[in-house]
This record gives C-alpha cells, structure tokens and sequence, in this order.
C-alpha cells in the first residue's frame, strides 16, 4: 500500500526551492520501490527513485499505443539491463533512454539502485544531440538527453571555481530547471548569510530575478534538468566566442591561457570587492573576452615585428570598439561595455574615448589592472617574463593615475594575500 509522506523545505533566496537530500513535498513509499517528485515542469515530473536490490521493472520503446519517451539516470548503485539476448550491468551515472530500444527492456535492481526519472511525449524526427560536450578549466557540461523542448545533462564544477545560476530571457519567463547534487559541495554567500549544497541535494530555480553565485569546495558533479532547451546557447558561446577569443591571444603573442587567467585574477578582485552575483557574472565574461576586438584587426598589425607606425596604432586603439559591437550582437551586451572600456584610464589617457574616472566601470578597472599585470609577467614574443615583485611596483605606481587605488589594493590582497609586496 502507497504511503505518502509530507516534508518541508528549508529557507533559500527568491527564486530558489531547496529539495534537501531525503526530504519533499510529495514522497511515495512501495514494498519495491521510493519515489520523491522533485519537480514539475511542462506537464512532465522529475522524479527520485530507489529500486530495492532483486526487484525490477520494465522500460517500452515508444511505440503507436505508448506515445512517450522515458529517461532513466542511475546515480547509485548496479542495475542489470536485459533486452532479448543482450545482457549488461549499468552503474553510477549511466542512463537508459527508452527511444534508443528496439524492444522492451528489464531493469533489475543488483544493489539498492537510486535513479532520477522523467518521462516526455514522443516526438517524431530526429533522436537528439547526446553526444556533445562543453569543457573548460572550469568544469564541464554533457548532454545527455534533448527532446520536445527538455534536456538533461551532467555537469562538473572544478574545485574553487564558480557556477552561476542565471535567469531565463523573457522568451522563457516562468521556465523552470533543476540542479541535483551528485557528488562534492556547492557553497552560496550572500549578505544575508549562506548555504551549503551537498550530494543528494536539488535545487530548483523558478523566476530568478537576479544572478546567483555558488563556489565549489570541491570537485563537483550535479545533473540538470531543463524544460527549455539551453545547450546549443552554452554550446555556441563556448566553442564560438570563447574559442575566437582564444585565437586572437595566440595571435596577439599570448598563450592560449591567458584569457583564463584573466577571469581568474579579476573574478577574485570582483569577489573581494563584494560585487553582485549579476556584476560578477559580466566580469567574468567580459575578463575571458577583453581583446575579441582583435578579430576586427588586420593579422600584419597584431604580428608585426617591429614598432606600429601611428596609422596603425589607430587601428589597434579601435579593438575595445569592436569587441562591443561584436558583444551587441550576443547574449553578453553587459560583458560588451566592460571590453569597451578596459583600455580606459582614470586620467584620460586611455582609449578609445578617453573616459575618465567614475565614466570607467569598476569592472572595467578590475579587467585593466589585472591585463597589465598578467601581460608583465607572461613571456612575450619580444621579452621573457618580467617578475612578480616588478608587476606589482609598476601597478602600484600607477594607482590613482591610471586605475583607483583601492582596485590596485584589491587586486593584490584578493589574488596574493597581502597589501604590498
């Protein structure tokens, strides 16, 4: 007989639902089987389940009668899979998709077997895309499952970076998606105190208004679940802009880290100066993207040997220009005036416009200082790498000149742990 038990949330910000590991709203309790809904999106429930060890059940090719895809993700546990004379064992994050079986398929639990499961109409045509990849320094997100407008994927969080819930564009207002914890710790600060997120946990984010930051303590894994397609925009914006402006470095005589340790050296400075999650999220786009611009300049300028006579010059000094209207035309318009502006200077002396003071972002400082910096301590095609102690004495000379003070300060603490060097 069918128990159902009620369970309460914890507090979470605007915008967040905490389903805590163990507890929900809607709990169904078998002698085979439990189940938790996690959520409700577009007329399909994503479900938690654990299958007990020798019991089983059967997954059907949609079919004329059954009109439905069902998706299986295992998170613990062994499950044998048995379809006619194929036999096999799936393990932790493995996954069955009911659209790739010729015919009906027996699932049996070997261990107690712990599974999210969500089922979706049958749409003819095409299967899907599960077999790409996002990858960065950052962590990694693969698609596992997309079809009539839902998607599912496993995603990773290097130690010590950041993941950033956004909400949907106004195309999507109301959507709905899930993050549920499979391994390691996401942590959330915010004036009003903070959170930690561990395995077993869900989150879900339903209207955001505001960006929200969470910092991995450790190597992390999550599954996410999505009732608007939203990977090919992550897949575009990674293997496009990213890895253009990744070219422009290598071009410009930069290694292919630099953009990635410009994120790193601002996103740091940003987080010490107690930016917002939404402001930290256009830094760090707008860090990775400083010089997109170059696409814009002639290849013979960017890599001639010798000095750039002052037509040339001209052209150069337009690249933060160009990065914006390239950024105008993307998802990352707040990202385009940070890039517009990072060649700026607090006196004047900067371009392409010459803005001075409060006229500059603070992002755009932070950008500044930290490109100065990374640019004096990397090998260039035409000087090794000058030393740390020398990049800080140079910035430091120019606080209150060329970029304020306390960006300079807060650059150094953040990134080195100390004021001065």
């Amino acid at each position: 007989m069918n128990q159902v038990l009620v369970t309460s949330e914890p507090t979470a910000p605007p915008g967040l639902h905490i389903r805590r590991k163990g507890a929900s709203d809607r709990y169904f309790v078998t002698d085979d089987t439990s189940q938790r809904i996690l959520m409700s999106v577009a007329g399909t429930d994503l479900i938690e389940g654990v299958l007990k060890t020798g019991h089983s059940f059967m997954v059907h090719p949609p079919s004329k009668l059954y009109r439905w895809t069902e998706v299986y993700f295992i998170i613990q546990g062994e499950l044998e899979f048995q379809m006619g004379p194929v036999t096999k064992l799936l393990g932790a994050h493995s996954h069955v998709i009911s659209d790739h079986l010729h015919k009906e398929a027996k699932l049996t639990a070997k261990t107690d077997v712990k599974y999210v499961y969500f089922k979706t109409p049958k749409i003819e045509g095409q299967i899907g895309r599960e077999t790409q990849t996002v990858e960065s320094k950052d962590g990694s997100f693969r698609l596992l499952f997309s079809r009539s407008g839902k998607e599912l994927v496993v995603g990773t969080v290097s130690q010590n970076h950041y993941i950033f819930f956004e909400p949907f564009q106004e195309d999507f207002f109301g959507a709905q998606e899930a993050y549920y914890m499979l391994e390691g710790t996401l942590s959330h600060v915010s004036d009003n105190g903070g959170f930690d997120l561990h395995e077993g946990d869900c989150v879900i984010t339903d209207c955001l208004e505001d960006v929200i930051r969470f910092k991995a303590q450790e190597a992390t894994a999550y599954l996410y679940f999505s009732g608007v397609p939203i990977f090919t925009d992550i897949h575009k914006f990674h293997h496009d802009l990213i890895e253009l402006a990744i070219q422009v470095e290598k071009k410009d005589g930069y290694t292919a880290e630099h953009c990635s340790r410009i994120r790193t050296l601002s996103l740091k400075t940003g987080i010490y100066l107690g930016l917002s999650d939404d402001a930290l999220l256009n830094l760090s786009y707008g860090a990775y993207l400083h010089d997109i611009g170059k696409l814009k300049v002639p290849l013979e300028i960017l890599q001639k040997p010798g000095k750039l006579n002052d037509e040339e010059w001209e052209v150069v000094k337009r690249h933060p220009s160009y990065g914006l209207d390239i950024l105008r035309s993307s998802s990352f318009e707040g990202a385009g005036v940070i890039v517009s502006q990072h060649h700026e200077r607090m006196d004047g002396s900067g371009y392409p416009n010459g803005l001075k003071n409060k006229e500059i972002l603070t992002e755009s400082y932070i950008v500044a200082v930290a490109d100065a910096f990374d640019a004096m301590t990397t090998d260039r095609p035409y000087r090794k790498a000058l030393s740390t102690d020398y990049a800080f004495g140079e910035i430091l000379k120019f606080a209150d000149i060329h970029y304020p003070s306390e960006i300079v300060e807060a650059f150094i603490t953040a990134n080195f742990g100390e004021k001065r060097p």
